[in-house]
């Protein structure tokens, strides 16, 4: 199969990835060098990251990673290598977008969500168009409540 599709890409086993460029056919050395190739421009905190994690907001953002960070030395160097990126979507309603985009970055995106109507609203669409399945979502819930938002979850102490 020829493709420019990014959904196509074997990002664990790069190699298998065939660029035909200057009427030249060769195994990919890189993702790098597939998004070069296949012109996917993306921010810089995205041009290296494997996995994405989506949250809701900014605050989500700096919460989750520091959190990560904290508890876990792989998911630190994860975080400081960007293998590993967190990005705000700036509310649960932009997820199918985001999704959409992180895709065509070339990233394997995981989504954490309030859980509360707007979350849960947003991962019914998601899943509904087929960009979302329910391994690749967490909602922060928390015991005995109908809602919850990641804030919940923390001990201000």
């Amino acid at each position: 199969m020829t493709t420019h599709c990014p959904l196509f890409v074997d990002r664990y086993n790069v190699r298998s990835n065939v660029l035909v460029s200057g009427n030249e056919a060769r195994p990919a050395a890189s993702v790098a060098e597939i998004r070069s190739i296949l012109g996917v421009r993306s921010s810089d905190n995205l041009s290296n990251a494997e996995l994405l994690l989506l949250v809701e907001g900014d605050e989500d953002k700096l919460t989750v990673a520091a959190i990560l960070a904290h508890d876990s030395p792989t998911l630190a160097l994860a975080l400081e290598q960007g293998v590993l990126a967190i990005e705000s979507i700036g509310g649960a309603s932009n997820l199918s977008y985001e999704l959409d985009r992180a895709r065509d970055a070339i990233c394997v995106p995981h989504v954490l969500l309030d859980d509360d109507d707007a979350g849960r609203d947003a991962a019914d669409k998601a899943r509904a168009g087929g960009q979302l399945s329910d391994v690749d979502l967490n909602l922060t819930t928390c015991a005995g409540k109908a809602n919850a938002e990641l804030e919940d979850l923390l001990d201000p102490q």
